[in-house]
């Protein structure tokens, strides 16, 4: 195993000494990698905006003003059944430093993928080393093959919840942060080192600050130090911060309503448990296969497929567990994602199997295959000793290639319209205005959100602090101005009644501002020159009236306008007074 971390083992590839088949191979990998990277940034990117969505209102918004109302609970308090420390520093610095923009919080998701990748990838070449310590050109071949699936595979977008959404860096930390642990205290097997040793222990401290399972990291940590036969004190140390990580997260833990147990679940319907399992561990291979119908059949079959194989290595393995310290690592970190999914199953499995499809899951079991890949490296140098098995795993690197650049493709098919609702939900957040579709949008209770954006409002916090948004409820009822530069057309197609809220209406319709000109939101003005409403550009995929034929379809906008205001005729302007429309009537 030493042999793995010698200097002449560095993987720096002679690419002279590869034919032009094999540097073929390397161009198509490398093209379809920067193009899987490239669509993932753009389907985030396309996803990204400043408004939270979900329970993100009270991970974000909520917890920046407990911390300025001076709670100093609110860092370590429970997310549900998590204590998302480390996310929180990185949430509080994203509001404190780019006043909750959240772009940060997008660039670090795709940073600590990125640790993902490289973790995977220095891990990938000790397997490979194992597999051929001669080296060769075979070798690098298949070092570079797998170093660069790694690199589109991690940014799989069947975990677009994880890459786009500003709230979740703890579902990348939880599962690179225990990956970083174990893959120090397997350094530390095989080259003993108190600084090794210390520095797998405090990053297996600092995974628990990220979800609640990876409170596991530091017992599983010791699950392999038992296994490997690493000493007393090493295994003593790594039970006493165990012990005491566990105790400090349970300290005042409360029970999530709601959410099943693994008891419950596990005694009502153990089958379902089963299934639920093999769902969440083929979870990715659902979206490989269009989602609904076909991948609920797909997904358990791939699931069942890699707990079978997982059990087959861990037989092997644990039989003579000096010779397999690697894998033995590698089946530690498979275990702790399988404990995780097990732990999922009792707590959703009341809400339906369905619910192991979640995206945010398919981080975990897209690490968690590519873990299983590893294992099967010597399989596959074994194919690569005869002509038709270098056939069959070039096939097969090209294969997965080009599977993984066509679901990247999908950031073009589907969600686009996310943002442009959550926009639209985080105007009426801000106007105080009772809409409960676009309300829904981002948050499921609209009641507590209006009071949450209420505050936040007040504060002008996040997104509210912003050009669109701020200070617009302040600005309903003052004068638009008569200083008004040019005339500008547009008109209104639709007046929609509000359920919830009998003093506002959406207001739907174009608005084309002066040439070379486009404003982000616009003034619905009276004729006596009162601001009676707010709309933003730009909104024509968030709910478009399919019978108005516009060649500017990027003009749309929707808008909350007092009710009382509509009935007399009013004016569009843009918030710059760059231009007005003439009187338009209302359609009534």
């Amino acid at each position: 195993m030493r042999a793995g971390f010698r200097a002449t083992d560095r993987m720096l590839p002679n690419l002279s000494l590869f034919t032009t088949a094999q540097k073929t191979l390397i161009g198509l990998a490398l093209l379809l990698t920067i193009l899987c990277s490239a669509f993932a940034i753009y389907g985030a990117a396309d996803l990204h905006t400043p408004v939270p969505w979900g329970d993100s209102w009270d991970g974000l918004v909520q917890f920046y003003l407990s911390v300025q109302d001076g709670d100093i609970a609110a860092w370590f308090g429970q997310h549900n059944e998590h204590r998302f420390i480390i996310s929180r520093v990185l949430y509080w610095f994203d509001y404190a430093v780019f006043g909750g923009s959240l772009v940060s919080l997008f660039v670090w998701n795709f940073l600590f993928a990125a640790l993902g990748v490289f973790l995977f990838i220095r891990i990938a070449r000790l397997a490979i080393c194992q597999c051929a310590p001669e080296g060769g050109p075979q070798r690098d071949l298949v070092f570079i093959l797998t170093a660069l699936f790694f690199t589109a595979w991690l940014y799989l977008w069947t975990q677009y919840e994880t890459l786009a959404y500003a709230f979740n860096p703890h579902f990348f930390l939880a599962y690179v942060l225990p990956l970083l642990a174990f893959y120090l205290i397997y350094k530390d097997a095989v080259s003993p080192s108190r600084k090794t040793f210390a520095l797998a222990c405090i990053v297996g401290v600092l995974a628990a600050g990220s979800m609640a399972n990876a409170i596991a990291t530091l017992p599983f940590m010791l699950l392999y130090a038992g296994v490997m036969r690493m000493g007393a004190r090493r295994m003593a140390v790594l039970a006493v911060l165990s012990v005491i990580v566990i105790t400090l997260y349970m300290w005042g833990f409360k029970s999530v309503a709601g959410h099943g147990s693994v008891g419950e679940s596990l005694a009502r319907d153990p089958a379902g448990m089963l299934h639920f399992v093999f769902n969440y561990m083929g979870g990715p291979f659902f979206f490989f296969a269009a989602g609904e119908p076909m991948g609920h059949f797909v997904a358990p079959v791939f699931g069942a497929f890699y707990i079978g194989s997982c059990t087959v290595f861990a037989w092997r393995a644990i039989r003579v567990p000096n010779a397999h310290g690697l894998q033995l690592i590698l089946l530690v970190f498979i275990l702790y994602i399988g404990a995780g999914a097990f732990a999922t199953a009792g707590g959703r499995l009341p809400m339906g199997l369905g619910t192991a499809f979640a995206p945010r899951y398919t981080t975990a079991t897209v690490m968690a295959w590519a873990a299983l890949l590893l294992l099967y490296m010597p399989v596959l140098f074994h194919l690569l000793k005869s002509k038709t098995g270098q056939r069959v795993v070039a096939a097969g690197f090209i294969t997965a290639f080009v599977l993984v650049t066509a679901m990247q493709s999908t950031v073009f098919l589907e969600k686009r319209d996310w943002a442009k609702g959550r926009a639209v939900g985080g105007l009426a957040a801000e106007m105080q205005v009772r809409d409960d579709l676009y309300l829904g949008k981002i948050y499921p209770i609209p009641g507590r959100l209006l009071l949450m954006s209420e505050k936040a409002s007040a504060r002008n916090i996040g997104f509210f602090g912003t050009g669109d948004y701020r200070d617009i409820r302040e600005m309903i009822g003052q004068k638009a101005g008569n200083d008004v530069g040019a005339t500008c057309a547009g008109g209104i197609s639709a007046v929609i009644d509000l359920p919830g809220d009998p003093d506002w209406v959406r207001v739907l319709g174009t608005f084309w501002g002066q040439k070379g000109r486009k404003d982000a939101g616009i003034y619905i003005v009276t004729p006596s020159g009162d601001i009676a409403g707010y709309g933003l550009t730009g909104m024509e995929r968030a709910i478009p009236d399919p019978g108005e034929k516009s060649p500017m379809r990027n003009q749309w906008f929707t808008a909350y306008v007092q009710k009382q205001a509509v009935s007399d005729g009013v004016y569009l302007q843009g918030p710059s007074r760059t231009c007005r429309t003439p009187a338009i009537n209302v359609p009534q």
